[in-house]
Order: structure tokens, then C-alpha cells, then sequence
């Protein structure tokens, strides 16, 4: 009976956690951002943002990690918590947060310093799908697509459990 109890606070945790990532990157991308974009300057929006992603890579990274110790605790031959797909968001997640996002600030600042001596401005759609500019389009999109993989792989891990724990 406490085995079984302990079981559904992990599964309880571990959608708990996995709802957190989709949520909060969702809301980041598709509410946060363009927001802010619209309410602020860019000058005032890129430093904001930047360090608001950073956030939010951050504490996905942490949830992330807890949904794989929370996925491998309460994996038993009768339920698995797909601790496969969950270990895929954290190396992807974990590959983004400490190498490509670094890179892409490094790129984007660049290349904000460049828009800005020309006075150049965008769009969010523009900023988005390219970054603050040309040199930093290509990391831009990569980070982006990160995150899109690591959102799918917790999605998938969430349907997984789900699945686990349905009638």
C-alpha cells in the first residue's frame, strides 16, 4: 500500500515538473516575448529577454533533471515513467542552457551592437526566427530548434506517464 502511494506522489511530481517545462516555455515564447517586444524598445527588450532566457533555461534545466531522477525512482516492471525520452529533454535542454544559448548571446550581442551603430530595427516575427541579426541568425535558430525537440521529447515523456497511469 505505501509503495503504491509513494508511487503516485512520484508520478504526481514527475507530470507536476513536466507540466512546468511545457508551460513556462510556452508562455516565454508564444505570450512573454512578443509582449514585451511590443511594449518596449528593442534596446530596452533584447537585455530583458536575454536574461529572462536564461531563467527560464535555467529552471527548465533543474525540472528537467527532477523529471528524470523522479522518472528512473518509480520505474518498476509494472509502470515506466519513460525515463528515456525524459533523459533526452535534459541532454538536449542541458546541450542548450550551458553551450548553444552562451553561444547565441555572444553572436546576438554582436550583432545587436551592429544594428544598433546603423540604427536599424525589426519585427518579432523577424527577431524570432533570426535573432538580433545576420551574425546571430544561425545560433538564434538553432537555440529555437532545441528547444522544440526538448519540448517534444517532454511532451512525448508526459503522454508516456500518462499513459501509464490511465485506466
Amino acid at each position: 500500500m505505501l509503495h503504491g502511494v509513494i508511487e503516485m506522489i512520484f508520478v504526481a511530481a514527475d507530470l507536476l515538473a513536466t507540466s512546468l517545462i511545457v508551460g513556462a516555455t510556452i508562455w516565454f515564447f508564444f505570450v512573454q516575448s512578443p509582449v514585451l517586444y511590443r511594449a518596449m524598445k528593442r534596446e530596452q527588450f533584447v537585455p530583458i529577454q536575454m536574461r529572462l532566457a536564461k531563467l527560464l533555461f535555467s529552471t527548465v534545466l533543474v525540472a528537467q533533471a527532477i523529471v528524470v531522477v523522479l522518472s528512473l525512482a518509480a520505474s518498476r516492471p509494472t509502470i515506466s515513467l519513460s525515463p528515456g525520452t525524459a533523459m533526452t529533454a535534459l541532454v538536449l535542454g542541458g546541450l542548450n542552457r550551458l553551450l548553444i544559448f552562451p553561444k547565441a548571446l555572444r553572436a546576438g550581442a554582436a550583432s545587436h551592437q551592429s544594428q544598433e551603430a546603423k540604427g536599424e530595427t525589426g519585427t518579432i516575427v523577424k527577431f524570432v526566427t533570426a535573432g538580433a541579426g545576420r551574425s546571430a541568425e544561425l545560433m538564434h535558430r538553432v537555440v529555437v530548434g532545441f528547444v522544440i525537440l526538448m519540448t517534444a521529447a517532454v511532451v512525448v515523456h508526459g503522454f508516456g506517464v500518462i499513459e501509464q497511469i490511465a485506466p
